[in-house]
C-alpha cells in the first residue's frame, strides 16, 4: 500500500485489488426457469448466493487469487459492487473515497514491519514497531 502513495497510478490498482481480495458484497438472486448444473436440478425460483470472495480467488479467473498484491494488474471481472442492473450506484463515489483512503493511510503509516513472530504491523512515523504479541497474523497465514 506504501507503493501507492508512492506511485499515484496504483492508486486505482490497489482500490480493485483491495475489492477483490475482501469483497464486501452478498449476492443473492432467485433462478428465473429451471437450471441443470453439474446433474443437479436447480428448480425456477430458488434462493442462489453468489460467493464474490470465491469468485475473486478462483486460480481459472484470477491466478494466485490468495495473493494480495496492488502492483499487477487483475483482469479478473469484480463483483464487489454487483452488476447489470443491480449494479450499485454509489460504485463511483466508493471507489473514490477508498482511494484517497488508502493514500492517506498508506502516507501516514510508513511501509508495514515483519516481527521475528512472523506477524505484520504498521507503525506511524517515527514509531517504534508495536508489541508482537498484539499483532494478529494476516489472514493468508
Amino acid at each position: 500500500m506504501v507503493a501507492a502513495a508512492r506511485t499515484p497510478e496504483l492508486g486505482e490498482q490497489a482500490v480493485n485489488e483491495v475489492l477483490r481480495y475482501s469483497p464486501t458484497a452478498t449476492i443473492w438472486r432467485h433462478t428465473a426457469a429451471d437450471l441443470h448444473h453439474k446433474g443437479l436440478l436447480i428448480p425456477a425460483g430458488t434462493p442462489v448466493h453468489l460467493s464474490a470472495h470465491a469468485a475473486h480467488r478462483d486460480p481459472q479467473a484470477c491466478p494466485d487469487g490468495d495473493i494480495f498484491d496492488i502492483t499487477r494488474g487483475r483482469p479478473t471481472t469484480l463483483l464487489a459492487f454487483g452488476g447489470g442492473a443491480h449494479y450499485c450506484p454509489g460504485a463511483a463515489l466508493a471507489r473514490t473515497e477508498l482511494a484517497e483512503a488508502l493514500t492517506a493511510l498508506a502516507s501516514r503509516l510508513g511501509p508495514p514491519t515483519h516481527h521475528r513472530t512472523g506477524h505484520l504491523a504498521a507503525t506511524g512515523r517515527g514509531q517504534r514497531p508495536r508489541d508482537p504479541s498484539a499483532v494478529l497474523p494476516p489472514p493468508w497465514g
